[in-house]
């Protein structure tokens, strides 16, 4: 069923997507939705060229994405129902492997697959995982899936209500509102075509509203906050002057850290004569989330006029201008947070990092003696390059990561297709394991997660396209801890992970190679430490350790601790001191730090870590909670790849080199590291010729 507005220039594609499908009993129902273009005319060429295809027109006035899929469906045949745009495209196998995963699973009633998008961008994008609970907060499948026609008709198809966008997502709660399970091919089948103006950038223009009439359409989900805030947003939008829901908006957002939604109710609310101080404070703090920064210079201006004697808005007001270039205000905010709270140590960084970036000396020896006095002991990253060290401010002290706007009743009860309530399944911990032609070894590296103390976790396997595990997954799976997706062809170990990345829930996200393991009590040492410490990123010690291969048997000679060193970012500029597998840190991460590069064939962990040094606050627990092997006969990364890793360092230190310019004995260790890494890959390598 192919909706068109004004995409002549794209339908052909679709169309043919479909004609060239493996699985071959389908029609094909066009719904021209008004559009002044060549529509009618692309779909009759369409007939005349393919005769043996079932492809029918109808034509309507201009109603909405909802309505032209509700009116294509009503005069659709089939037994089943697949929506596809008519921008985006289907691959060959699509139908038959949907059809198929229907035949051989009775119960599942939805089938959804994986996207590639093409055009102006190439990413592969997961499904997330298609149970209540998680799409009633957030969409976690395509629109683009395969359902009965009666499903359709039982739930009372797509709501014209979602007149912007989400209507496919408001349809996928209604589905599973009435049990329907959904199954999920890991493969990407769908082609979604990437570009500038769509409907979903439509969607993400009214996404409040589209969010708010979720909560109408299914109320008994959401709790009573957000119940009170959808209607007092359609409330405001018909009467702009009620200043009470403009109230109830600004909070809303505020506590749920949407910055961006916040700013024209908190700009409504600060106007109105005798309005709190505090609304120019969080005005000022709502334009430097997204980076408006002389619009919060203004509102932190106007709110130290009222309130000169507030600390945090001189430090604020002072990053502000810091990001525009007024160093010399900047300097003085600083000093006026200081004079105000002495042991502010944000503050004294703050003026230490503008006085070293307009080379003042003097200053720079008076704020780090007076930070010496106070025992505190300036990031590192402040004497980086100016676009550095404002972009560390920023990210430290300013950024915050929004919350999901929807927010689930916790009086319902959600029953995934396991028959779990929404308690045994809550996920903290996303332990990601990709895995490529280690069968046994992978079956250790799990029952090590398995057995951990700590027990709100999930893992997610990613098979790189090697042997197959499924038996292995399903024989140890009895918990539903584990979520296993298979790539078609080999990608690479950051391509795993991120795959594995896109699927997690947990909060926080750990990693595991398939030839490690952990120590009982791994992730409950991590997530106490980041529960408890002012830090996004954790890190314990690994035993190293070392093995042979006897006959058919690994056998571990010895062992040792490699690693231990306490955190330090230059540090991390020269060379990698944390493996990954002692990694756990918050999910948020990537949305400023993005995921693994994978164009870095070696050395990925490296530069993720690196990334997040410039970002992030890490912490060392120095304590052997996890094990990693360590091998001579090229079946270990790290054993097998050392002339990659030369060719990656040097990449790296590329790419950073802007961290280290001004620091001779960083490029001097560097020197050194790359020196000693070559030697022992050429080490290696005459050894192999050997």
């Amino acid at each position: 069923m192919i909706p068109c507005f004004n995409q002549a220039q794209y339908l052909r594609e679709a169309v043919e997507s479909v004609v060239e499908q493996t699985y071959r009993n389908v029609e094909i129902i066009i719904v021209d939705d008004g559009s002044p273009d060549h529509t009618k005319q692309v779909v009759a060429d369409l007939v005349v060229q393919y005769p043996k295809e079932k492809i029918k027109l109808l034509e309507q006035n201009n109603q909405g994405l909802s309505a032209s899929r509700n009116n294509g469906i009503l005069m659709a045949g089939g037994e089943y129902i697949l929506p596809l745009d008519a921008d985006d495209k289907i691959k060959k196998p699509f139908l038959e492997t949907c059809i198929n995963k229907l035949r051989d699973n009775p119960e599942i009633q939805i089938v959804a697959v994986h996207l590639q998008e093409f055009g102006e961008s190439s990413r592969a994008i997961a499904c997330g995982d298609p149970v209540l609970e998680r799409v009633a907060v957030a969409n976690q499948i395509n629109y683009c899936s395969l359902f009965p026609k009666s499903l359709w008709q039982k739930v009372g198809g797509y709501k014209p209500s979602m007149r912007w966008g989400y209507e496919d997502w408001d349809f996928w709660i209604s589905c599973l509102e009435a049990g329907a399970p959904i199954a999920v091919v890991p493969e990407p089948l769908f082609l979604y075509r990437k570009r500038g103006e769509s409907m979903f950038t439509t969607a993400a223009a009214h996404s409040a509203e589209l969010h708010a009439q979720l909560v109408l359409n299914h109320p008994d989900l959401y709790d009573a906050e957000c119940k009170r805030w959808a209607a007092a947003l359609f409330r405001s939008g018909k009467n702009p002057a009620d200043l009470d829901a403009h109230r109830l908006l600004a909070n809303r957002y505020v506590s749920r850290d949407q910055w961006k939604e916040a700013i024209p109710h908190l700009t409504k609310l600060s106007q109105v004569p005798g309005s709190p101080a505090d609304l120019l404070f969080l005005l000022g703090i709502a334009f430097m989330q997204i980076r408006c920064f002389e619009e919060a210079k203004r509102a932190f201006r106007l709110f130290l006029d009222r309130q000169p004697d507030h600390a945090e808005a001189h430090f604020l007001h002072g990053i502000a201008c810091a990001c525009t270039d007024d160093f010399a205000l900047a300097a003085q905010h600083a000093e006026d947070a200081l004079e105000l709270n002495i042991g502010m140590a944000e503050a004294l960084e703050l003026r230490i990092a503008v006085a070293y970036s307009q080379q003042d000396s003097y200053a720079v020896e008076d704020m780090t003696a007076r930070a010496k006095e106070l025992g505190t002991s300036p990031s590192g990253r402040i004497f980086s390059p100016s676009a550095s060290w404002k972009d560390f401010f920023f990210t430290t002290y300013v950024h915050k990561a929004p919350q999901p706007l929807l927010v689930l009743n916790t009086e319902q009860q959600f029953v995934n297709t396991h028959g779990n309530s929404i308690e045994d399944t809550d996920v903290r911990v996303s332990v990601i394991l990709p895995t490529f032609n280690r069968p046994e070894l992978l079956r250790r590296a799990l029952a090590s997660v398995l057995g951990q103390t700590y027990r709100q976790f999930e893992i997610v396997v990613v098979n790189d396209a090697g042997a197959d595990v499924e038996n292995i997954i399903n024989e140890m799976n009895s918990s539903g801890k584990i979520i296993y997706v298979r790539h078609d062809r080999n990608r690479g170990l950051a391509a795993s992970r991120n795959t594995a990345i896109r699927l997690a829930r947990g909060k926080y996200i750990a990693y595991l190679d398939d030839d490690d393991v952990y120590y009982p009590d791994h992730l409950e040492t991590l997530v106490r430490r980041l529960e408890t410490e002012c830090c996004e990123v954790a890190y314990t010690d690994a035993c190293r350790a070392h093995q042979s291969r006897r006959q058919e048997e690994l056998i571990t000679t010895h062992r040792d601790i490699p690693f231990s060193f306490d955190f330090d970012a230059d540090r991390m500029l020269v060379g990698n001191f944390i493996p990954v597998l002692c990694v756990m840190h918050e999910r948020s991460c990537f949305e400023q730090a993005g995921v693994f590069d994978e164009s870095l064939t070696t050395h990925e962990d490296w530069d993720l870590w690196i990334r997040f040094s410039q970002r992030f606050r890490f912490t060392h627990i120095p304590r052997v909670t996890c094990e990693f092997s360590w091998r001579t006969d090229g079946t270990t990364m790290t054993s097998q790849k050392l002339p990659d890793f030369v060719r990656t360092l040097d990449i790296i230190y590329k790419r950073y080199h802007a961290f280290v310019r001004e620091k001779p004995y960083l490029i001097d260790a560097q020197i050194k590291n790359r020196k000693n890494l070559a030697a022992r890959a050429e080490y290696e390598e005459v050894g192999n010729r050997a």
